[in-house]
């Protein structure tokens, strides 16, 4: 499993590999969220966040167990899953669908080696 998070530096995974990718959710509300409020975003390598990037959906979010720990969101990328990125950098952004607002932030990065 790879770690994404914003104070860690940045995930590696390999292109051929299929593993989840933790992604750590912070805030106020993150105790609050289920998997159904949060989605996932990558941009393309060397790149910015795009008005049509594609948003997936985490497969399972663990809230923290207190406001001094991330909550933690899964989702599974690689050959064979709904999600295979391209060898380079990434950003990983979360989206937190929470009533009224609906912030986008910048959750960490991951690498994926050829």
């Amino acid at each position: 499993m790879a770690v994404v998070s914003a104070s860690s530096p940045v995930a590696r995974v390999h292109a051929a590999s299929t593993e989840y990718l933790q992604v750590d959710v912070s805030g106020p509300d993150a105790g609050d969220l289920t998997a159904g409020d949060l989605r996932v975003a990558f941009d393309l390598p060397g790149g910015a966040l795009s008005a049509s990037a594609v948003w997936h959906d985490v497969e399972r979010y663990t809230p923290p167990a207190s406001a001094a720990v991330a909550g933690v969101a899964l989702l599974l990328v690689g050959p064979g899953s709904d999600v295979t990125l391209s060898a380079g950098l990434h950003r990983v952004y979360v989206d937190v669908a929470s009533d009224p607002e609906r912030p986008v932030q910048l959750a960490g990065r991951v690498y994926v080696e050829d």
